[in-house]
C-alpha cells in the first residue's frame, strides 16, 4: 500500500530490549520526516510491536488526534518549530 501511494515505509526497529525511550525517538523520527521535511511516510505498526501499554497508548493518541502528548520537552518543540516559521 505504502508504495502505490508513493509513501516511504517505515517499520519500528523492534529488539529484545527495546524500551520506551526507543519508541518515542522513532515516533518522533517520523513526526519530524512527515512534519518538518515534509515527506509521505507510512508508519507500519504491527500486534507484535506493541509490548507496552504505553505504545498503545501513544499510538492510540496519535491516530485520534495527530498527536501524542508529552512525546516533545517545550525546548525541542520550540527548536522544530523555528524553520517553520522562516
Amino acid at each position: 500500500c505504502c508504495s502505490m501511494l508513493r509513501m516511504v515505509p517505515y517499520q519500528l526497529s523492534m529488539t529484545k530490549d527495546y524500551t520506551l525511550k526507543a519508541f518515542k525517538l522513532e515516533l518522533k523520527h517520523v513526526l519530524h520526516t512527515a512534519g518538518i521535511q515534509n515527506e509521505d511516510i507510512c508508519l507500519i505498526v504491527e500486534d507484535h510491536n506493541l509490548v507496552r501499554p504505553e505504545f498503545i497508548e501513544m499510538i492510540n493518541s496519535l491516530l485520534a488526534s495527530g498527536e501524542v502528548p508529552g512525546l516533545y520537552t517545550s525546548e525541542e518543540l520550540n527548536a522544530l518549530l523555528v524553520p517553520l516559521q522562516e
